[in-house]
């Protein structure tokens, strides 16, 4: 994801440093949107509100949703349906208890899907419940080309979500002071040692970046949202929908 993740940086660092009237920056992605936090404006986009697969940058909005019912230090147990997500996962079995922090740092470091759908259960008391919370959070926030389907972005129709309303959706995240930090860490460690690795290259490498998330499926393709703040000037930037093929 290197390759890809410095490009969303590189418009960044276009729209920080180049005058206001400049081109917009050539990009190999369906969508894209570069938003100054400043003043609100929109610096450079193509299809900026346009619904599309994004991936689990989904686990955003699952963080997000299950932080405001859950406390970092409750213990909750690992449902069957979690631990046979598959794909990126931090090997839960069925039955397994972990805190949610350990979860929350698990569904934003190494995007892990079991554990995001850990956090899926516990929180809503089932997938279908907590899905339904994620939409009525995704209207509250004004993010209007997003529907959810799942609680870790796994390819599934109707799961979608455009440019724009990732990158309002990271700058809403990045409020809540865990979110915060664990989305802006190049590495954590679990409660029982384990060290995980963030799936996002920019952090840790780039200076300025203060947090983001990366995702990608077949359908969806790679994408990143990422926030930067440099010289005190904040920007968001989102990237969706760029080919594996066109990243070599």
């Amino acid at each position: 994801m290197k390759r890809w993740g410095l490009l969303a940086v590189a418009i960044a660092a276009l729209a920080l440093c180049g005058p206001a009237s400049a081109a917009a920056p050539p990009v190999q992605a369906q969508a894209y949107v570069v938003e100054s936090t400043v003043d609100g404006r929109t610096l450079a986009a193509r299809d900026a509100d346009t619904s599309r697969p994004m991936a689990s940058i989904t686990k955003l909005m699952t963080v997000l949703v299950a932080l405001e019912r859950l406390p970092l230090d409750r213990v909750v147990t690992v449902p069957a349906a979690a631990a046979r997500i598959g794909e990126s996962s931090l090997s839960l079995d069925a039955g397994d208890r972990l805190p949610v922090r350990d979860l929350v740092i698990g569904a934003l470091v190494p995007s892990a899907n079991d554990a995001a759908t850990t956090l899926a259960v516990a929180a809503g008391g089932s997938v279908p419940r907590f899905v339904a919370m994620m939409n009525r959070k995704a209207v509250e926030l004004g993010l209007t080309g997003t529907h959810y389907r799942n609680p870790h972005g796994l390819d599934e129709p109707g799961h979608v979500s455009t440019a724009r309303d990732v990158a309002t959706l990271l700058r809403v995240a990045l409020r809540n002071p865990v979110i915060r930090r664990y989305a802006g860490a190049s590495r954590a460690t679990l409660s029982d040692g384990r060290v995980v690795e963030s799936t996002d290259n920019l952090i840790g490498s780039v200076p300025g970046i203060v947090g983001g998330k990366t995702g990608h499926t077949s359908l969806a393709g790679w994408s990143q949202v990422a926030y930067a703040r440099v010289g005190g000037v904040g920007i968001t930037a989102a990237v969706c929908g760029r080919s594996p093929i066109a990243a070599t």
